[in-house]
């Protein structure tokens, strides 16, 4: 029997098509044979028969940028330490990506699922190839989106340090994306 840790800041029903995409593939994956540990910041998931659900405040939080300074934190966390040296693999379907590095230097394999382009823009959306690189894609959709000129400004500062996504993920033994066509785009978009 495979041991499957799944690592996600959301699980269903918190959040949209992704989180719904990766419930029913740990549903299938339980289905076939799996033996699945989900850690989570979502308080009331939508739980599967079997499977254990583990709730960690620290990766409750909305703001990408907290969320990765608390992985940071989690990832020296004892139990945490522990759950990933017991399992075979674990999948990353959001944006967990600081915990890819204390996998690996467990020995584990790490999957991790793109269900956006965040390892290349910094809202995690591509309004076109061609701006997909700049701070004006990041600065517009804050003004846009959330008619918020502060966080347009925070955005514009911050938009490099999603680069480290792109360092992240390079330690990934499988990245699965959504469609050829994002598979393609991050491709070209990630040096």
């Amino acid at each position: 029997m495979i041991k499957l840790l799944i690592l996600s800041e959301r699980w269903w029903p918190d959040g949209t098509g992704g989180i719904l995409a990766s419930h029913l593939i740990a549903q299938v994956l339980q289905d076939i044979g799996f033996k699945l540990t989900v850690v989570h910041g979502t308080r009331e998931p939508l739980g599967l028969n079997g499977v254990r659900y583990v709730y960690s405040s620290l990766l409750s939080v909305r703001d990408k940028h907290r969320l990765w300074l608390n992985c940071s934190i989690l990832a020296r966390k004892h139990w945490l330490l522990k759950l990933i040296s017991s399992s075979d693999v674990v999948y990353i379907p959001r944006y967990c990506y600081p915990l890819i590095p204390v996998t690996k230097k467990l020995g584990k394999r790490v999957v991790v699922h793109l269900h956006d382009y965040q390892p290349v823009s910094y809202n995690s959306i591509v309004f076109s190839e061609q701006m997909a690189r700049s701070r004006v894609n990041a600065v517009s959709f804050e003004v846009l989106e959330h008619g918020s000129i502060v966080r347009a400004l925070f955005a514009g500062f911050t938009s490099p340090v999603n680069r480290l996504c792109r360092v992240w993920l390079k330690d990934a033994d499988a990245v699965i994306c959504v469609s050829m066509r994002q598979a393609e785009l991050i491709s070209e978009l990630a040096p």
